[in-house]
Protein backbone atom coordinates (compact mmCIF):
# COMPACT_ATOMS: atom_id res chain seq x y z
CA UNK A 1 0.00 0.00 0.00
CA UNK A 2 1.73 3.12 -1.18
CA UNK A 3 0.75 6.71 -1.51
CA UNK A 4 1.72 8.49 -4.66
CA UNK A 5 3.90 11.57 -4.91
CA UNK A 6 4.26 14.26 -7.53
CA UNK A 7 8.02 13.79 -7.17
CA UNK A 8 9.09 11.98 -10.33
CA UNK A 9 11.65 9.91 -8.46
CA UNK A 10 9.41 8.74 -5.66
CA UNK A 11 6.46 6.37 -5.64
CA UNK A 12 5.10 7.72 -2.39
CA UNK A 13 3.41 10.87 -1.20
CA UNK A 14 2.29 12.59 1.97
CA UNK A 15 1.77 10.06 4.68
CA UNK A 16 1.10 12.02 7.81
CA UNK A 17 -0.91 14.78 9.37
CA UNK A 18 0.27 17.21 11.99
CA UNK A 19 -1.36 19.65 14.36
CA UNK A 20 1.31 21.90 15.79
CA UNK A 21 1.44 25.61 15.11
CA UNK A 22 4.11 26.93 12.75
CA UNK A 23 4.71 30.50 11.78
CA UNK A 24 7.13 32.71 9.93
CA UNK A 25 9.17 34.80 12.32
CA UNK A 26 9.97 37.66 9.95
CA UNK A 27 6.43 38.90 10.46
CA UNK A 28 4.93 36.73 13.15
CA UNK A 29 1.23 36.01 13.01
CA UNK A 30 0.56 33.63 15.86
CA UNK A 31 -2.68 31.78 15.43
CA UNK A 32 -3.41 30.16 18.78
CA UNK A 33 -6.21 28.01 17.39
CA UNK A 34 -3.69 26.09 15.31
CA UNK A 35 -1.74 24.91 18.34
CA UNK A 36 -4.40 22.54 19.66
CA UNK A 37 -5.70 20.92 16.49
CA UNK A 38 -6.19 17.18 16.62
CA UNK A 39 -5.19 15.09 13.59
CA UNK A 40 -8.14 14.47 11.33
CA UNK A 41 -7.91 10.91 10.13
CA UNK A 42 -11.16 9.02 9.92
CA UNK A 43 -9.82 5.99 11.74
CA UNK A 44 -8.77 8.30 14.58
CA UNK A 45 -12.13 9.93 15.14
CA UNK A 46 -13.29 7.43 17.77
CA UNK A 47 -10.01 7.43 19.63
CA UNK A 48 -9.64 9.30 22.90
CA UNK A 49 -7.73 12.57 22.72
CA UNK A 50 -4.92 11.05 24.78
CA UNK A 51 -4.59 8.01 22.51
CA UNK A 52 -4.66 10.20 19.42
CA UNK A 53 -2.03 12.45 20.96
CA UNK A 54 0.19 9.50 21.76
CA UNK A 55 -0.16 8.12 18.24
CA UNK A 56 0.73 11.49 16.76
CA UNK A 57 3.77 11.82 19.02
CA UNK A 58 4.88 8.35 17.98
CA UNK A 59 4.45 9.26 14.34
CA UNK A 60 6.42 12.48 14.75
CA UNK A 61 9.26 10.55 16.36
CA UNK A 62 9.18 8.11 13.43
CA UNK A 63 9.70 11.03 11.04
CA UNK A 64 12.60 12.35 13.09
CA UNK A 65 14.05 8.85 13.13
CA UNK A 66 13.75 8.61 9.33
CA UNK A 67 15.73 11.82 8.94
CA UNK A 68 18.38 10.55 11.34
CA UNK A 69 18.52 7.18 9.55
CA UNK A 70 19.25 8.86 6.21
CA UNK A 71 23.03 8.51 6.43
CA UNK A 72 23.00 4.82 7.34
CA UNK A 73 20.32 4.06 4.73
CA UNK A 74 22.27 5.87 2.04
CA UNK A 75 25.63 4.36 2.99
CA UNK A 76 24.03 0.92 2.66
CA UNK A 77 23.46 1.76 -0.98
CA UNK A 78 27.12 2.65 -1.36
CA UNK A 79 28.14 -0.62 0.29
CA UNK A 80 25.95 -2.55 -2.13
CA UNK A 81 27.58 -0.76 -5.08
CA UNK A 82 31.02 -1.54 -3.68
CA UNK A 83 30.15 -5.22 -3.36
CA UNK A 84 29.07 -5.27 -6.99
CA UNK A 85 32.46 -3.89 -7.93
CA UNK A 86 34.38 -6.33 -5.76
CA UNK A 87 32.90 -9.39 -7.42
CA UNK A 88 34.06 -8.22 -10.86
CA UNK A 89 36.97 -9.91 -12.60
CA UNK A 90 40.16 -7.83 -12.55
CA UNK A 91 39.99 -7.10 -16.27
CA UNK A 92 36.49 -5.71 -15.80
CA UNK A 93 37.59 -3.56 -12.88
CA UNK A 94 40.25 -2.00 -15.10
CA UNK A 95 37.51 -0.82 -17.49
CA UNK A 96 35.94 1.37 -14.76
CA UNK A 97 39.07 2.93 -13.20
CA UNK A 98 37.18 5.71 -11.41
CA UNK A 99 34.57 3.47 -9.80
CA UNK A 100 36.00 3.50 -6.27
CA UNK A 101 36.85 7.21 -6.30
CA UNK A 102 33.26 7.90 -7.37
CA UNK A 103 32.05 5.91 -4.38
CA UNK A 104 34.02 8.31 -2.18
CA UNK A 105 32.31 11.26 -3.87
CA UNK A 106 28.98 9.58 -3.22
CA UNK A 107 29.82 9.12 0.46
CA UNK A 108 30.78 12.78 0.75
CA UNK A 109 27.50 13.92 -0.84
CA UNK A 110 25.58 11.73 1.62
CA UNK A 111 27.56 13.17 4.53
CA UNK A 112 26.90 16.73 3.38
CA UNK A 113 23.17 16.02 3.06
CA UNK A 114 23.16 14.48 6.53
CA UNK A 115 24.92 17.50 8.03
CA UNK A 116 22.12 19.63 6.60
CA UNK A 117 19.50 17.24 7.99
CA UNK A 118 21.13 17.56 11.41
CA UNK A 119 20.40 21.29 11.29
CA UNK A 120 16.76 20.61 10.44
CA UNK A 121 16.27 18.27 13.37
CA UNK A 122 17.80 20.82 15.71
CA UNK A 123 14.99 23.26 14.90
CA UNK A 124 11.98 20.93 15.02
CA UNK A 125 11.03 21.93 18.57
CA UNK A 126 10.16 25.44 17.42
CA UNK A 127 6.73 24.18 16.46
CA UNK A 128 6.45 20.84 18.25
CA UNK A 129 5.54 20.39 21.89
CA UNK A 130 7.47 17.19 22.44
CA UNK A 131 11.08 17.76 23.42
CA UNK A 132 11.82 14.18 24.42
CA UNK A 133 12.30 12.63 20.99
CA UNK A 134 14.04 9.27 21.20
CA UNK A 135 17.74 9.51 20.53
CA UNK A 136 18.28 5.92 19.37
CA UNK A 137 18.27 5.60 15.58
CA UNK A 138 16.30 2.62 14.30
CA UNK A 139 15.91 1.31 10.76
CA UNK A 140 13.11 3.27 9.07
CA UNK A 141 10.65 2.05 6.47
CA UNK A 142 11.47 2.40 2.79
CA UNK A 143 8.32 4.52 2.60
CA UNK A 144 9.69 7.08 5.06
CA UNK A 145 13.17 7.02 3.55
CA UNK A 146 11.82 7.82 0.10
CA UNK A 147 10.00 10.74 1.70
CA UNK A 148 13.30 12.04 3.11
CA UNK A 149 14.78 11.85 -0.39
CA UNK A 150 11.81 13.55 -2.02
CA UNK A 151 11.93 16.33 0.58
CA UNK A 152 15.57 17.00 -0.36
CA UNK A 153 14.47 17.20 -4.01
CA UNK A 154 11.64 19.50 -2.96
CA UNK A 155 14.28 21.89 -1.61
CA UNK A 156 15.73 21.99 -5.11
CA UNK A 157 12.31 22.77 -6.60
CA UNK A 158 11.35 25.51 -4.15
CA UNK A 159 14.54 27.15 -2.93
CA UNK A 160 17.37 26.66 -5.45
CA UNK A 161 18.33 28.54 -8.62
CA UNK A 162 17.96 25.25 -10.50
CA UNK A 163 14.26 25.12 -9.62
CA UNK A 164 13.56 28.55 -11.13
CA UNK A 165 12.31 27.22 -14.48
CA UNK A 166 9.98 24.75 -12.82
CA UNK A 167 8.70 27.40 -10.40
CA UNK A 168 8.03 29.81 -13.25
CA UNK A 169 5.95 27.18 -15.06
CA UNK A 170 3.70 26.69 -12.03
CA UNK A 171 4.11 29.42 -9.41
CA UNK A 172 4.61 32.05 -12.13
CA UNK A 173 1.33 31.15 -13.79
CA UNK A 174 -0.51 31.47 -10.49
CA UNK A 175 1.16 34.76 -9.56
CA UNK A 176 0.26 36.27 -12.94
CA UNK A 177 -3.36 35.25 -12.56
CA UNK A 178 -3.44 36.59 -9.01
CA UNK A 179 -2.12 39.95 -10.22
CA UNK A 180 -4.74 39.99 -12.97
CA UNK A 181 -7.75 39.31 -10.73
CA UNK A 182 -6.56 41.36 -7.74
CA UNK A 183 -4.24 44.09 -9.04
CA UNK A 184 -2.19 45.90 -6.42
CA UNK A 185 -1.16 49.53 -6.10
CA UNK A 186 0.35 51.73 -3.41
CA UNK A 187 -2.95 52.03 -1.56
CA UNK A 188 -3.99 48.38 -1.24
CA UNK A 189 -0.78 46.56 -0.30
CA UNK A 190 -1.48 43.77 2.21
CA UNK A 191 -5.22 44.20 2.18
CA UNK A 192 -6.22 41.11 0.16
CA UNK A 193 -6.08 37.77 1.96
CA UNK A 194 -4.78 34.70 0.09
CA UNK A 195 -4.76 31.14 1.41
CA UNK A 196 -2.32 28.57 0.02
CA UNK A 197 -3.01 25.02 1.29
CA UNK A 198 -0.50 22.29 0.57
CA UNK A 199 2.24 24.89 0.70
CA UNK A 200 5.14 22.44 1.01
CA UNK A 201 8.34 24.25 1.96
CA UNK A 202 6.71 27.68 1.82
CA UNK A 203 8.04 29.18 -1.41
CA UNK A 204 4.68 29.82 -3.12
CA UNK A 205 3.07 31.62 -0.15
CA UNK A 206 6.34 33.53 0.28
CA UNK A 207 6.17 34.70 -3.35
CA UNK A 208 2.50 35.63 -2.99
CA UNK A 209 3.28 37.66 0.11
CA UNK A 210 6.26 39.26 -1.61
CA UNK A 211 3.89 40.66 -4.26
CA UNK A 212 1.92 42.51 -1.58
CA UNK A 213 -0.84 40.10 -0.54
CA UNK A 214 -1.52 38.84 2.98
CA UNK A 215 -0.82 35.14 2.63
CA UNK A 216 -1.15 32.10 4.83
CA UNK A 217 0.32 28.75 3.89
CA UNK A 218 -1.02 25.49 5.25
CA UNK A 219 0.82 22.17 5.41
CA UNK A 220 0.26 18.85 7.15
CA UNK A 221 3.33 16.79 6.27
CA UNK A 222 5.87 16.64 9.09
CA UNK A 223 8.61 16.16 6.50
CA UNK A 224 7.62 19.46 4.89
CA UNK A 225 6.99 21.28 8.18
CA UNK A 226 10.36 20.44 9.69
CA UNK A 227 12.26 21.43 6.55
CA UNK A 228 10.08 24.45 5.76
CA UNK A 229 10.46 25.69 9.32
CA UNK A 230 14.23 25.76 8.88
CA UNK A 231 14.12 27.45 5.49
CA UNK A 232 11.65 30.14 6.53
CA UNK A 233 12.97 30.87 10.01
CA UNK A 234 16.62 29.91 10.28
CA UNK A 235 18.43 30.49 6.98
CA UNK A 236 20.39 33.73 7.07
CA UNK A 237 22.29 34.03 3.78
CA UNK A 238 21.71 33.27 0.12
CA UNK A 239 23.39 30.00 -0.97
CA UNK A 240 24.02 29.18 2.69
CA UNK A 241 23.87 25.44 2.01
CA UNK A 242 24.76 23.03 -0.77
CA UNK A 243 22.66 19.89 -1.00
CA UNK A 244 22.90 16.89 -3.32
CA UNK A 245 19.36 15.95 -4.40
CA UNK A 246 20.37 13.21 -6.82
CA UNK A 247 23.22 11.47 -5.01
CA UNK A 248 21.27 8.24 -4.44
CA UNK A 249 20.05 8.06 -8.03
CA UNK A 250 22.24 5.62 -9.96
CA UNK A 251 20.01 5.10 -13.01
CA UNK A 252 19.56 7.21 -16.14
CA UNK A 253 22.84 9.10 -15.75
CA UNK A 254 24.50 10.60 -18.81
CA UNK A 255 27.61 11.46 -16.81
CA UNK A 256 28.71 10.06 -13.47
CA UNK A 257 29.29 13.53 -12.04
CA UNK A 258 25.58 14.26 -12.53
CA UNK A 259 24.94 12.00 -9.54
CA UNK A 260 27.01 14.24 -7.28
CA UNK A 261 25.79 17.56 -8.66
CA UNK A 262 25.10 19.98 -5.84
CA UNK A 263 22.55 22.78 -5.73
CA UNK A 264 22.72 25.79 -3.45
CA UNK A 265 19.86 26.94 -1.24
CA UNK A 266 18.27 29.36 -0.81
CA UNK A 267 18.28 31.59 -3.87
CA UNK A 268 16.35 34.27 -1.97
CA UNK A 269 15.99 35.11 1.72
CA UNK A 270 12.58 34.87 3.42
CA UNK A 271 13.79 37.73 5.63
CA UNK A 272 13.73 39.93 2.53
CA UNK A 273 9.98 40.43 2.95
CA UNK A 274 8.91 44.00 3.80
CA UNK A 275 8.44 44.77 7.47
CA UNK A 276 4.70 45.23 6.96
CA UNK A 277 4.31 41.88 5.19
CA UNK A 278 1.56 39.62 6.54
CA UNK A 279 2.88 36.07 6.12
CA UNK A 280 2.01 33.04 8.25
CA UNK A 281 1.73 29.27 8.04
CA UNK A 282 -0.61 26.86 9.77
CA UNK A 283 0.23 23.24 10.50
CA UNK A 284 -2.57 20.73 10.26
CA UNK A 285 -5.26 19.23 8.09
CA UNK A 286 -6.81 21.62 5.57
CA UNK A 287 -10.44 20.63 6.19
CA UNK A 288 -10.00 20.49 9.96
CA UNK A 289 -8.58 24.01 10.11
CA UNK A 290 -10.46 25.82 7.39
CA UNK A 291 -13.74 23.87 7.30
CA UNK A 292 -15.18 26.02 10.11
CA UNK A 293 -14.14 29.27 8.39
CA UNK A 294 -16.76 31.27 6.50
CA UNK A 295 -16.01 33.99 3.95
CA UNK A 296 -12.49 34.71 5.23
CA UNK A 297 -10.35 34.69 2.07
CA UNK A 298 -10.26 36.73 -1.13
CA UNK A 299 -8.37 34.02 -3.04
CA UNK A 300 -7.52 30.38 -2.40
CA UNK A 301 -4.62 28.99 -4.42
CA UNK A 302 -4.25 25.23 -4.84
CA UNK A 303 -1.03 24.13 -6.53
CA UNK A 304 -0.43 20.36 -6.86
CA UNK A 305 -2.82 19.96 -3.94
CA UNK A 306 -6.27 18.66 -4.89
CA UNK A 307 -5.11 15.07 -5.34
CA UNK A 308 -3.91 15.05 -1.72
CA UNK A 309 -7.55 14.74 -0.66
CA UNK A 310 -9.24 11.71 0.81
CA UNK A 311 -12.45 13.26 -0.48
CA UNK A 312 -11.93 15.93 -3.10
CA UNK A 313 -15.58 17.04 -2.82
CA UNK A 314 -14.88 17.95 0.82
CA UNK A 315 -11.91 20.03 -0.35
CA UNK A 316 -14.11 21.88 -2.85
CA UNK A 317 -16.80 22.57 -0.25
CA UNK A 318 -14.21 23.86 2.21
CA UNK A 319 -12.78 26.18 -0.44
CA UNK A 320 -16.22 27.54 -1.31
CA UNK A 321 -17.15 28.18 2.32
CA UNK A 322 -13.84 29.82 3.20
CA UNK A 323 -13.90 32.20 0.21
CA UNK A 324 -15.57 35.57 0.41
CA UNK A 325 -18.53 36.18 -1.94
CA UNK A 326 -17.03 36.79 -5.37
CA UNK A 327 -13.76 35.21 -4.19
CA UNK A 328 -11.44 33.45 -6.56
CA UNK A 329 -10.18 29.87 -6.67
CA UNK A 330 -6.95 29.45 -8.68
CA UNK A 331 -5.86 25.85 -9.27
CA UNK A 332 -2.95 24.11 -10.99
CA UNK A 333 -2.10 20.45 -10.81
CA UNK A 334 -2.61 16.86 -11.95
CA UNK A 335 -4.75 14.15 -10.36
CA UNK A 336 -2.20 11.67 -9.02
CA UNK A 337 -4.28 10.67 -6.03
CA UNK A 338 -2.05 10.28 -2.99
CA UNK A 339 -4.24 7.76 -1.18
CA UNK A 340 -4.86 5.50 -4.18
CA UNK A 341 -4.36 1.80 -3.36
CA UNK A 342 -4.28 2.51 0.38
CA UNK A 343 -6.55 1.21 3.10
CA UNK A 344 -7.98 4.67 3.59
CA UNK A 345 -10.73 6.75 2.01
CA UNK A 346 -9.72 7.82 -1.48
CA UNK A 347 -12.32 9.31 -3.80
CA UNK A 348 -10.58 9.34 -7.18
CA UNK A 349 -12.59 11.51 -9.55
CA UNK A 350 -11.73 12.42 -13.12
CA UNK A 351 -11.35 16.08 -13.98
CA UNK A 352 -14.73 16.24 -15.74
CA UNK A 353 -16.35 14.89 -12.56
CA UNK A 354 -14.50 17.47 -10.45
CA UNK A 355 -15.58 20.25 -12.79
CA UNK A 356 -19.19 19.14 -12.38
CA UNK A 357 -18.77 19.34 -8.60
CA UNK A 358 -17.23 22.82 -8.78
CA UNK A 359 -19.96 24.08 -11.11
CA UNK A 360 -22.62 22.55 -8.86
CA UNK A 361 -21.20 24.56 -5.97
CA UNK A 362 -21.93 27.69 -7.97
CA UNK A 363 -18.46 28.57 -9.24
CA UNK A 364 -18.02 30.22 -12.63
CA UNK A 365 -14.95 29.25 -14.66
CA UNK A 366 -13.20 32.22 -16.24
CA UNK A 367 -9.99 30.46 -17.32
CA UNK A 368 -9.57 26.74 -17.94
CA UNK A 369 -6.69 25.16 -19.84
CA UNK A 370 -4.08 22.41 -19.86
CA UNK A 371 -0.56 23.30 -18.78
CA UNK A 372 2.50 21.07 -19.16
CA UNK A 373 4.95 21.16 -16.27
CA UNK A 374 7.29 19.02 -14.20
CA UNK A 375 7.79 18.37 -10.49
CA UNK A 376 11.24 18.07 -8.87
CA UNK A 377 12.63 17.41 -12.33
CA UNK A 378 16.26 16.30 -12.62
CA UNK A 379 17.38 18.31 -15.61
CA UNK A 380 20.36 16.07 -16.38
CA UNK A 381 18.55 12.74 -16.21
CA UNK A 382 17.73 10.46 -19.13
CA UNK A 383 14.22 10.15 -17.71
CA UNK A 384 11.82 13.00 -17.06
CA UNK A 385 8.15 13.00 -16.12
CA UNK A 386 5.82 15.67 -17.46
CA UNK A 387 2.36 16.44 -16.13
CA UNK A 388 -0.45 17.73 -18.30
CA UNK A 389 -2.00 19.77 -15.51
CA UNK A 390 -5.34 21.48 -15.28
CA UNK A 391 -5.15 25.22 -14.70
CA UNK A 392 -8.35 27.03 -13.84
CA UNK A 393 -9.47 30.29 -12.33
CA UNK A 394 -13.02 30.21 -10.99
CA UNK A 395 -15.20 32.68 -9.12
CA UNK A 396 -17.53 32.03 -6.20
CA UNK A 397 -20.98 33.63 -6.55
CA UNK A 398 -21.36 37.07 -4.94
Amino acid sequence: MHQHSHDENSHHGHDEKSHYGHHHNVSVVQNEQYNTLKPRKQKRQEMSETASREEDEKHFNNIINAYLYYQRWSMNKVSKAEKQYNILEDDHKKLVPNYLSNLEKWKQAITDNYNFIDLLIGTDLLFHENNDSATAINPASEFDMEKVGSTIRQLMREWSPEGAKEREASFGLILNELARVLPLNETNQYTYRVLCPGSGLGRLPFEICKQGYCCQGNEWSYFMLITGNYMLNKVRTIAQHTIYPYCNQTSNLFKKEDQFRGVTIPDVLPSSLPLNADFSCSAGDFVEIYGPQTEEWDVIVTCFFLDCANNIIEFAETIKNALKPGGRWINLGPLLYHFADMDEQSLELSYDEIKHVVLSLGFTFEIEKQVTTTYTNNQTSMMNTQYNCVFFSATKPK
